[in-house]
């Protein structure tokens, strides 16, 4: 046969048809590729087992054949017996390998068709087959046919009853967050994520922990750090060994995303339980997160400290001024306490009046000391000064305590400074209309004591007479 073919006169040569009749040279010709060819124009009316026989040759002998013959010839035959329903995983599986070599476009032309319509196929195992293969195929797929036609049907594999179409849902987040839209990750993806978080499968508890760390960074600068707290803290209660150190691992690696106030308060209380965690493989890791958070908490100290400027006026100003409301306040109340300024601190207190050595329950008797302007009797008075109340010498001018032309007044009043006179000489005379004082403002918890004969006076007007009437307020007896 071989003879006659290489024969030198061309027409001493056997015709192709009368060559194929011959049993031995059609066995002779007839290899992996003419036999692939010859049954791609029949697929179509291929049984089931047929067409099974036909894509393990072609999966065996595919890398033998021309690129273009692979692409253009057999791709788009496998994907017509696809959408036809032949094949199945095994026909997905062929299509999926063939098309890594694809152009772009014609990939989005021949391939992402056919995937897409797949996503909503009810049969599970397609679905699962899609999910296990997407890192060899996200690639050709753009954002939007993502966002709009692909992410609706694989949300809903997260509550799906097998749990294995629900833990390769989770795992197919990682290929797909990048070509998902801001609002599908802030929003729909971190509710599906809160419930894989409380799967009843500890695999998937832990496996969704691990996928919040790495992901943390796409999520909304606004909602992350309140989402991860939530997350790390539940992962660190859960009594799967895997799950708490998922949390250890994944905190330590998004840990750039907190503050240190947040590592202080929210963090670090969260995670100092799991120093003694019966496992010694948390306890581990859990030490070595401590040590990461306290890190960022004592730089940010240090930090505080480099920017503090001393002898600031304005902060000694509002500290001087808190600590006073806070004297008056407990004063208020009759708190026993002892002001503690600091040396920072003591002037600007000394200008506003304030002894600070003296403890709230015994204040000093101040020089201008409040005493009414009235008639007075002759036995001496003495004053119980309540520093909670303004002075009410500051209420008067000076003039109202100029002693008057009348001979009897005269020196009636004293000297208001440290040496007070305790028994002064008054006179027993009612002032005249002419020495009036001023109203002042209602004073309340003030009291003058009497030596000789005890008596209580209210510095407050009756409620039921006239605020005019001042000459009431003489009536001692």
């Amino acid at each position: 046969m071989q003879k006659t073919l290489l024969n030198g006169n061309p027409r001493s040569r056997p015709r192709i048809s009368k060559l194929l009749e011959n049993p031995q040279a059609t066995e002779a010709l007839r290899t992996d590729m003419t036999e692939i060819s010859d049954s791609l124009n029949r697929l179509t009316i291929l049984d089931d087992y047929e067409f099974g026989h036909f894509l393990d040759k072609v999966g065996t002998t595919a890398s033998k054949f021309p690129p273009a013959y692979v692409h253009y010839k057999l791709l788009p035959e496998l994907v017509k017996c696809l959408e036809l329903g032949k094949g199945g995983i095994k026909a997905l599986t062929t299509i999926i390998e063939f098309g890594k070599d694809l152009p772009e476009a014609h990939y989005q032309k021949t391939v992402t068709p056919v995937i897409v319509n797949l996503y909503a196929s009810p049969d599970r195992v397609i679905r699962l087959q899609l999910l296990q293969s997407l890192p060899d195929y996200i690639e050709f797929l753009d954002s939007k046919t993502v966002s709009n036609k692909i992410f609706q049907h694989l949300a809903t594999g997260f509550s799906d009853t097998e749990p294995v179409i629900r833990e390769q849902s989770l795992k197919s987040v990682l290929h797909i967050v990048d070509k998902l839209t801001s609002k599908q990750v802030n929003g729909d993806l971190l509710r599906l994520l809160a419930k894989t978080q409380n799967d009843t499968i500890p695999e998937i508890r832990a496996n969704t922990t691990i996928l919040l760390g790495r992901i943390s960074e796409k999520f909304s600068p606004s909602t992350r750090s309140g989402v991860l707290v939530a997350a790390y803290t539940r992962a660190l209660k859960d009594p799967h060994v895997p799950s708490r150190l998922a949390a250890l691992l994944a905190l330590g690696a998004s840990v750039e995303y907190f503050s240190p106030e947040e590592c202080c308060s929210k963090l670090m209380g969260a995670v100092c339980p799991s120093l003694l965690d019966k496992d010694p493989t948390v306890r581990t890791q859990a030490a070595s997160t401590v040590d990461t958070l306290l890190t960022k908490i004592k730089n940010r100290a240090e930090s505080m400290n480099k920017s503090a400027v001393p002898g600031n006026e304005s902060q000694a100003s509002a500290s001087t001024s808190d600590l006073t409301g806070m004297y008056y306040s407990f004063k208020a109340f009759g708190v026993p306490i002892t002001l503690g300024i600091s040396e920072l601190n003591k002037s600007a207190a000394a200008e506003q009046g304030i002894d600070v050595t003296r403890a709230v329950s015994a204040p000093a008797v101040e020089s201008q000391t409040s005493v009414n302007p009235l008639k007075a009797r002759e036995s001496p008075v003495t004053t119980d000064f309540n520093p909670f109340q303004p002075n009410l010498a500051d209420d008067f001018n000076d003039d109202h305590w100029a002693p008057q032309d009348d001979e009897d007044n005269d020196g009636a009043w004293g000297s208001f400074n440290d040496d007070f006179n305790p028994s002064p000489k008054v006179s027993k005379k009612q002032p005249s209309s002419a020495t009036k004082v001023q109203k002042t403002k209602p004073i309340s918890a003030s009291k003058i004591v009497l030596t000789k004969k005890v008596a209580s006076l209210s510095l407050e007007p009756d409620a039921a007479g006239d605020d005019d009437e001042v000459d009431e307020w003489s009536n001692w007896d």
